[in-house]
């Protein structure tokens, strides 16, 4: 008795028994999507943007929008944006975080953009970097720290501080960003100034200006109250602010006289005891493997901090101190003692003239007052001895992020054959080995801004995400919760602010492999982990990649490396798409394939298309990817009509016409089925190709003429579905016919594949469309203007040799450019014949 059977689409079934897959599974669903339910169409195709990179060698490496501009991050080390069709190169080289474990799986570390504050920050070798305005150069997140400043006895008639009283001072640099957000450094050390000179008076003052100021920048200085202890309180109002000028920042230093009485002091300072504490002095962010927005604040993971050496002073003058002449060298600068001080010759000064404790502490500030000043200097100085800690202290920190150690060494020229500089502590070697800088790395560890302050980072705001040898890879927001993706798990930081942040395991089982596979979509973290793709939500994590789970475990077979390196994922909202680009060889150097997931339709497609990076823009929702074979950058088509179903080939040239006969320069990438194109009216579809004449026949006269033309290439669409049994893969039976059902029919010419497990050679009809083109795809007058697509079921006599089967292949093919369809699935007509399928 013949059956009639109706199977629907479903999406691919690559792992599971294909005889117990569901209803509508496929084996085989190329470059389609399936966005509504069990209706199969080709993907949108891809244009190249107008211009390309500078050079026919470089790609593009990781894409962002900013101010509604895309930016690429391209070659090893360069920005640009794109901007009424030209891409502009931005000023300087923006190298992505190098990986230091020499270890690491993860060779490839890509650049990491986020905005906040109306700003752009990406991820560097040198640190984070932002952007204020997208054709401005980018420069480093956060303002410079303060550095030293002197106090001495003015000689100006305008006074106020009345002698044997005691004041201290501390100063900022900050500025205003062309978003109007206001950056404040941290502030510098104390400067205690006590007036012993019997006569009220007021104070000059003489600042270290940083390398990094520029004329825009403003200086603040704040002072304590006066008083008759010997150490002044803390809590600091404002007495003077001004912007350098450019002589200020040639000198490295300013100079003004402090004459405003207590009463008048100003703003208090930020960090006062009575607001944020000492310990929340705005530090500039370190440098960060990845960076994310929660709570309004900055989290910076997998953290670098700069190379510093603490030092300290013992003893000045005698046998055992330092003494004029000695050196000590400093990141590969030799500073040498003298009686006085000079900056510009880098010369400190050995100070003898005070009680022990202040010698050295004025022989320490003066050394680095001199290193701070001096124009070679790799270093900053620190001054960090209080009124309760003994004199001397000093901290060496590098002028940038991302640089190697600093060696320090010490000679004494007052004292021979001794091999170590016993004056300091630790004692510094007098030559050979030298004592090293280090620099705080922690892999798990998590530092973070201030609320609505992504560049003020407290030393303070720190914690760590599980064991330290197993790095986080990834950091990305959800609605209540920051997920770190570790090689150990997944963890979560939840909280709303510093007061409460904390961060818990959240699964163990789920170990990212592909760091840029992690992308947020609907509110769920997609990533490709050791368990398959998976979406991560307050709730738990979710294995999503079931039905091509063997197909994901054969990438990990053939090069888990590349699969580490070269993935990369893009969530697409608005289509409800995760794309995840992934290698499909051990020999690939992109991302050659993708496997799509619909969230609504809980299917996967699979196209083929070899990428580098890839991003949706905002204002457009549109899909753009870097291309891995050219210095361009693909942009999807998205007109909602058929000039959407091409992909960007070439350009080349006719030659001459005759008639629907077209003689290129070259055909040798020209296939039936592509477009030729030369206008928005003069185009036609390929028939035939011959290499030979270098010519092909379009299927139309479109008026073409001897000129440039461009080659948009055909969407090569495949559907098969898994074999069909009619519930009952053992029994043998005569499927005589099949049925396409088309709720859109195709254009042009499709290809239909039959095979059995009787007769597995794979055997072809071809069948015509009766879809009708759209304008330029038919002959003028022969259609009504704009055509119309047909539903219709396409039936098909089963070839004779493939009827008689216990299972039944179907593919179906298309490649026909500027044109689309919608399948809604497959009916077959047949009956069981027999419980034996096979002789014995």
């Amino acid at each position: 008795m013949a059956q009639q059977l109706v199977i629907p689409i479903r999406g691919l079934w690559l792992h599971g028994c294909e005889l117990q897959a569901p209803d509508g599974a496929l084996s085989v669903a190329d470059n389609v999507v399936i966005d509504r339910e069990n209706v199969a169409s080709p993907r949108r195709g891809f244009d190249i943007l107008t211009t390309g990179f500078s050079d026919t060698s470089y790609r593009a490496n990781k894409l962002a929008f900013y101010q509604s501009k895309l930016v690429a991050h391209y070659s090893t080390n360069l920005l640009a944006y794109y901007n009424a069709g030209v891409w502009t190169q931005l000023t300087g080289t923006f190298a992505p975080p190098a990986n230091a474990d020499t270890a690491s799986a993860y060779s490839t570390i890509k650049t990491r953009f986020v905005q906040a504050n109306q700003n752009l920050y990406f991820t560097t070798s040198a640190g984070v970097y932002k952007s204020d305005v997208y054709s401005a150069t980018p420069v480093a997140a956060g303002a410079v720290k303060a550095l030293d400043m002197k106090a001495s006895t003015s000689a100006s008639s305008s006074v106020w501080l009345a002698t044997a009283t005691n004041v201290a001072y501390r100063c900022l640099w900050g500025f205003k960003d062309a978003n109007s957000n206001l950056i404040l450094g941290a502030p510098s050390q104390r400067e205690v100034y006590a007036n012993s000179s019997g006569a009220t008076k007021a104070v000059d003052l003489v600042v270290t200006v940083p390398a990094g100021i520029s004329t825009s920048w403003f200086l603040q200085v704040y002072r304590s109250k006066a008083s008759g202890a010997v150490d002044p309180s803390d809590e600091m109002g404002l007495v003077y602010e001004i912007n350098p000028t450019s002589s200020n920042i040639t000198d490295k230093s300013l100079s003004f006289t402090d004459i405003v009485p207590d009463e008048l002091r100003g703003a208090t300072l930020y960090t006062s005891a009575t607001q944020e504490g000492i310990a929340a002095g705005n530090e500039a962010p370190p440098l960060a493997k990845d960076i994310a927005v929660y709570k309004d604040s900055m989290f910076f993971v997998n953290v670098v901090a700069r190379h510093r050496y603490y030092l300290s002073l013992l003893a000045v003058g005698g046998t055992s101190g330092i003494a004029a002449d000695d050196t000590i060298t400093v990141g590969g600068i030799t500073y040498t003692g003298r009686s006085s001080e000079t900056a510009a010759s880098a010369q400190f000064a050995v100070v003898t003239g005070g009680s022990a404790s202040q010698n050295i502490r004025d022989t320490a500030v003066s050394l680095c007052r001199v290193i701070n000043r001096y124009s070679s200097s790799t270093v900053y100085a620190y001054y960090l001895s209080g009124p309760d800690n003994l004199p001397g202290k000093i901290l060496f920190e590098s002028r940038t992020l991302g640089t190697s150690s600093f060696a320090v060494t010490s000679i004494r020229a007052s004292v021979s054959g001794s091999t170590l500089a016993v004056c300091w502590s630790p004692d510094l070697p007098l030559s050979g080995t030298a004592e090293s800088s280090v620099n705080d790395s922690y892999k798990n560890g998590v530092t973070f801004s201030k609320t609505n302050q992504p560049e003020a980072v407290p030393l303070t705001n720190f914690f760590t995400a599980g064991s330290k040898d197993d790095e986080i890879l990834r950091a990305l927001p959800l609605t209540n919760s920051l997920f770190l993706l570790k090689s150990d798990g997944v963890y979560r930081v939840t909280g709303d602010d510093a007061s409460n942040f904390r961060v818990d395991l959240f699964d163990s089982t789920a170990r990212i492999l592909a760091p840029e596979s992690a992308v947020v979509l609907n509110n769920q973290i997609w990533a490709l982990t050791d368990q398959g793709v998976v979406s991560i939500t307050e709730g738990g994590v979710q294995v999503r990649s079931r039905p091509i789970e063997s197909t994901l475990l054969s990438l990990q077979g053939q090069s888990l490396d590349k699969l580490r390196n070269l993935t990369f994922g893009v969530g697409y909202e608005t289509e409800r798409k995760y794309i995840l680009f992934v290698p499909a060889l051990s020999s690939d150097t992109s991302a050659t394939q993708q496997y799509v997931f619909n969230t609504f339709t809980n299917t996967w497609t699979k196209w083929t298309l070899s990428k580098t990076c890839g991003i949706v823009g905002p204002s457009d929702d549109k899909l753009y990817l870097g291309d891995s074979s050219s210095e361009y950058v693909n942009q999807e088509r998205k007109s909602f009509s058929y000039a959407d179903h091409v992909d960007y080939g070439f350009v080349t040239t006719i030659n001459a016409v005759a008639g629907t006969t077209l003689t290129l320069t070259s055909v040798d990438n020209v296939t039936a089925g592509d477009v030729i194109r030369q206008s928005a009216t003069v185009f036609s579809t390929v028939e035939s190709v011959d290499s030979v004449a270098g010519t092909c026949v379009v299927s139309y006269n479109a008026l073409f003429t001897a000129a440039s033309a461009t080659i948009l290439k055909a969407i090569s669409t495949k559907v098969a579905w898994v074999p069909i049994t009619f519930g009952n893969p053992g029994l043998a039976k005569q499927i005589r016919e099949v049925g396409l059902l088309f709720k859109s029919d195709y254009t042009g010419t499709a290809s239909i594949l039959f095979s059995s497990d009787a007769s597995p050679a794979q055997e072809t009809e071809t069948v015509v469309g009766t879809s009708i083109g759209l304008w330029g795809l038919f002959a003028w007058g022969s259609v009504p203007w704009g055509g119309q697509n047909v539903r219709r079921p396409i039936r098909l006599l089963v070839p004779r040799n493939k009827q008689r089967c216990t299972q039944l292949t179907v593919e179906f093919r298309h490649a026909v450019g500027y044109a689309a369809y919608q399948l809604n699935g497959i009916s077959a007509i047949g009956e069981v014949n027999s419980e034996r399928f096979r002789r014995a």
